[in-house]
């Protein structure tokens, strides 16, 4: 081949790849929003054990403690195992509709197993099981779509536009679907205060059926045949050819000190999400007594949340750093969590929602530098190693997610068990028992109190650990662009 031919061959590439990024600029958002049916629904999931299965407290935790404890051994393990390995012409994306069939078609069972059944509480070993199938089965959909993220883009300014659009899509979707799925629950169930087994079968049917089709789109449209996979083939190739020690596999990713920063901030941050979407329908229920309002609420929450994250850009431009503009929205918002927790009173609920949405505006925000960071992270790891290895880093992001579930279990499991949820459950169904300051106080506290908490040690993780600002960011790329690491380099960080 000439030289003439192989520029063309090349521009012709180039000129693909560009369509390509424009194609991913659509399906990664759309991919967001159509995953965020099954966020909706996973809001009732912990009330459907305890509520619906008549599950304990305690049993529904051993369910979440087992799933968080497998995620904690399949994440990393997968990881390390997708990094090394490549399908003859494919790399992440048959793994990412396998496991999302796998996951959701999972979930779409447990939910309907009463309806089907008839029965509840016989079937807690079945379900056990399934939710420990669909565990193992998480990382094969979320480990590869996290190591195609640094790869969709280098430029800085489309990793920011995938992790604003990702935040728009997944939140939008939220707000919209957060407030469809209670009504749909209710109207599925004839309009009672508490959905039925048929209601909650339906709804997780569409729901999570949703998830997988958005899944699909991403993989089979965006990530098969594209420049994500054919560089991702390389790599591969490279690490088989160089056989990099597992010593320096350890080193890429225990001695980067910002992914350490970005897993204890982001994974303690999002427990507290997941005590506010997992707990949802107790408060509601029991606290404010009107289950239908929810569907207001988590309106509120998802489009305060959007436009935080919409507002994240000039945030930064205010700010003049990635790093100092995420460290002030963070003390924004803890400032409304306290407020949240001084002001909250069963007969206020709309105090509240109002001072709840305040928060979530600044939550939301906070999305704009997570994403970004680990892709940064990746690249100081790069850097300070010479071994790229983006899959294996970027599962940290879904690592500290499984962190966060584990948190918010133990966390909330405490907070029932402190006034006896199970116990008072059983007597309240049989009318013998009322809602007391007890339950309202209990809830309140796991509701406001612990989120607080939690919140201060996050921001601090994240101050002392992370250092990848802007200008170190461009320290770091320039080296590597230039060919050189940590050990080459006249910076240190």
């Amino acid at each position: 081949m000439s030289v003439l031919e192989e520029n063309v061959d090349l521009e012709a590439q180039a000129a693909e790849d560009a369509k390509r990024l424009k194609r991913f600029k659509v399906l990664y958002p759309l991919y967001q929003l159509l995953a965020a049916m099954s966020k909706a629904f996973s809001t009732y999931v912990n009330y459907f054990y305890t509520n619906v299965f008549m599950f304990s407290v305690n049993f529904t935790a051993v369910i979440n403690l087992s799933a968080s404890l497998i995620s904690w051994i399949g994440t990393p393990v997968f990881a390390a195992f997708i990094d090394g390995f490549s399908f003859k012409k494919a790399k992440f994306w048959p793994w990412i509709i396998v496991g999302a069939l796998i996951l959701n078609g999972g979930m779409i069972l447990i939910i309907a197993l009463p309806a089907l059944t008839g029965k509840t509480t016989e079937l807690m070993f079945l379900v056990f099981i399934i939710r420990m199938i669909t565990t193992i089965a998480t990382p094969m959909s979320t480990t590869p779509m996290s190591g195609a993220f640094p790869k969709m883009s280098s430029d800085p300014n489309d990793r920011a536009y995938f992790a604003m659009t990702q935040k728009l899509g997944r939140d939008g979707g939220k707000t919209i679907f957060g407030y469809i799925v209670p009504v749909m629950l209710i109207a599925l169930s004839g309009g009672g205060q508490d959905p039925t087994m048929g209601g909650y079968a339906i709804t997780a049917l569409v729901c999570y059926g949703l998830t997988i089709l958005g899944f699909w789109l991403y993989a089979w449209f965006g990530l098969r045949g594209s420049y994500v996979e054919r560089e991702a083939l390389k790599e591969t190739a490279a690490k088989k050819k160089a056989k990099i020690p597992l010593s320096t596999t350890i080193k890429t990713i225990v001695g980067n000190r910002n992914i350490l920063g970005l897993f204890l901030w982001f994974g303690l941050h999002k427990s507290y999400y997941f005590i506010y979407t997992s707990y949802a329908a107790y408060v509601f229920r029991y606290v404010f007594q009107n289950f239908a309002l929810q569907g207001t609420f988590m309106t509120i929450f998802n489009l305060t949340a959007i436009v935080g994250v919409a507002f994240g850009g000039v945030w930064t431009k205010l700010w003049k750093d990635s790093k100092r503009a995420c460290t002030m929205a963070y003390a924004a918002h803890i400032v409304f969590l306290v407020l949240m927790y001084l002001m909250f009173k069963p007969e206020g609920v709309w105090t509240f929602m109002i001072l709840f949405g305040c928060s979530s505006f600044f939550m939301g925000m906070l999305e704009t530098w997570v994403l970004p960071g680990y892709a940064n992270a990746a690249d100081y790891g790069a850097w300070k190693t010479g071994a790229r290895m983006d899959t294996l880093t970027m599962a940290c992001y879904n690592l500290s997610l499984t962190a966060c579930h584990l948190v918010t279990t133990l966390v909330g499991t405490a907070f029932l068990d402190s006034f006896g949820y199970t116990e008072w459950l059983a007597a309240y169904n049989a009318g013998t028992a009322t809602i007391t300051p007890e339950v309202v106080g209990g809830l309140r506290n796991l509701y406001t109190l612990a989120p607080l908490g939690i919140a201060i040690v996050a921001i601090l993780c994240y101050i002392f650990l992370f250092n990848m600002n802007d200008a170190n960011l461009k320290k770091v790329q320039d080296d590597l662009a230039a060919g050189k690491t940590a050990a080459t380099s006249q910076w240190k960080l």
